[in-house]
């Protein structure tokens, strides 16, 4: 899964604001650290010794990226909007790509990090999640198409269903009852 670019910060006047050591330090957290849902494990040492630079205290640094990124402790931060201006603004559960990130999101939660659908719906509040009623009849009409035509399977059709159908296992592993949307695009009043 490739990153969109991101090439309107350089027009953001609150990224042009920080200091040139935090404009390096949020660009590579976005373009080099970042996993598929935006996480980044921040480690002040590497950080150091790949820059050749002396950080400000953890509390600073959060200081600093706030308006970009949320410090969700233990040296956990989330990019703001990641999944809306990586992935162009809505999930989709059948995309195999797609399920990549519900991946990344099962993991995290698997490892530990018990809020972490919470936090990427709060980092991310106007993302649209493709709905369940909208993709099932989808992927039934694509069940169908391949059972009438099985050789149908190298163009993308099976790809399809596999990738709903772990993405479907990963909200039942995330407890998220809501099938989906992990937001409705609107951000809590």
């Amino acid at each position: 899964m490739n990153k969109l670019q991101d090439n309107e910060i350089w027009d953001n006047p609150k990224f042009l604001k920080l200091e040139p050591r935090y404009m390096l330090i949020e660009r590579f957290m976005f373009e080099r650290l970042a996993d598929k849902c935006g996480i980044v494990f921040f480690d002040r040492d590497f950080m150091e010794f790949k820059f050749r630079l002396k950080l400000d205290p953890p509390e600073e640094i959060s200081e600093k990226l706030k308006d970009f990124w949320v410090d969700c402790g233990d040296n956990k931060y989330l990019r703001k909007d990641y999944l809306d201006e990586t992935q162009g603004g809505k999930l989709y559960l059948y995309l195999p790509a797609h399920r990549k990130i519900f991946e990344a999101i099962a993991n995290h939660y698997k490892n530990g990090y018990k809020t972490v659908v919470e936090d990427v719906r709060k980092a991310n509040p106007k993302l649209e999640v493709q709905e369940m009623k909208e993709a099932e009849p989808w992927i039934n009409g694509l069940k169908e198409h391949l059972r009438q035509y099985p050789k149908d399977k190298g163009n993308g059709t099976l790809a399809n269903i596999q990738a709903f159908d772990k993405t479907v296992r990963y909200f039942k592993f995330l407890k998220i009852e809501d099938f989906p949307p992990m937001t409705d695009g609107f951000e809590d009043e």
